[in-house]
């Protein structure tokens, strides 16, 4: 979906991986979209981990479902948007726009 609005993707398979890459910052990463629940980290921990580090870019995570994270508790790591599952491609694509121009 982001490749066909034009948009260059990275993918990682786990956590950990995706965790590395963004701390090295080997692509001069824009922006950052997690999914709330992954093995290791989850997407609020991996935003933790790399907040405050070399990496500055805005962070969007999705979820099912989670007690650990709400809307506040996003807004107070500052998480740039927080989005349930099914992800809304309009309101995605809208926070996207908003954060790259």
């Amino acid at each position: 979906l982001l490749e066909s609005w034009g948009l260059e993707v990275t993918l990682f398979g786990n956590s950990v991986d995706a965790l590395a890459a963004l701390q090295r910052g080997e692509n001069g990463y824009n922006l950052a979209i997690f999914d709330q629940t992954m093995a290791h980290y989850t997407g609020l921990e991996l935003a933790r981990e790399i907040q405050g580090t070399a990496c500055d870019f805005p962070i969007v995570i999705y979820t099912g479902y989670s007690e650990e994270i709400d809307e506040q508790t996003a807004a107070q790591e500052g998480i740039k948007a927080l989005l349930a599952k099914p992800v809304d491609t309009h309101r995605l694509r809208g926070i996207i726009e908003e954060t790259l121009h």
